[in-house]
């Protein structure tokens, strides 16, 4: 079996391109003029304790690079899932499996960023599981799409990840070396 150049070329133009869209928005971010009190401020009665200020003034003209910046993160991650399952085993079940994890996550972030830009100008804070909405989309919505990978992988491991077919692959290989008398590392 032999590896062909360009196996993967589309995966890693796409890499590439989410690696850009991150890196210019981090670089956006970075050369930001800062808003005063951006590290926090002194607490009043506790000593050492710093609190956080105006969240609107922090996050001011970077509410779309913020958005995109997780999103463009969260995409390059699906992307190097999927160029890490072997062309042949991108069934129609692996993509719709993709697409579900993939809708998942985006529509937790989307619930997160919203939940947050919205207590920022009303001010109003709504409560879940003890958690304010924002913390508590973060906490109990975004770890999700991880665990949604890992059930991914164990229910699909035979069809996706390692098939019959490979396993008959490896030991085909395992056989030809043995039979040559050379070692396998």
């Amino acid at each position: 079996m032999k590896f062909r150049a360009g196996t993967k070329k589309r995966e890693i133009y796409i890499v590439l391109a989410l690696l850009l869209v991150i890196i210019l928005f981090l670089g956006f971010s970075v050369f930001k003029s800062m808003p005063p009190a951006a590290s926090g401020s002194p607490h009043p009665e506790i000593s050492g304790m710093r609190i956080g200020g105006d969240g609107s003034a922090r996050i001011k003209g970077l509410e779309t690079a913020s958005f995109i910046l997780f999103a463009a993160t969260f995409l390059l991650f699906t992307t190097l899932v999927i160029s890490g399952v072997s062309k042949r085993n991108r069934t129609v079940r692996f993509w719709i499996w993709m697409l579900i994890i993939t809708g998942a996550i985006l529509f937790v972030w989307c619930q997160v960023f919203d939940s947050y830009m919205s207590y920022l100008s009303t001010g109003a804070l709504r409560y879940i599981l003890g958690f304010p909405e924002p913390t508590a989309w973060m906490i109990y919505g975004l770890w999700g799409g991880g665990a949604l990978y890992a059930v991914v992988y164990v229910i699909e491991f035979r069809k996706i990840i390692y098939t019959k077919e490979d396993e008959e692959t490896l030991r085909n290989i395992v056989e030809e070396f043995s039979i040559k008398g050379e070692e396998i590392e």
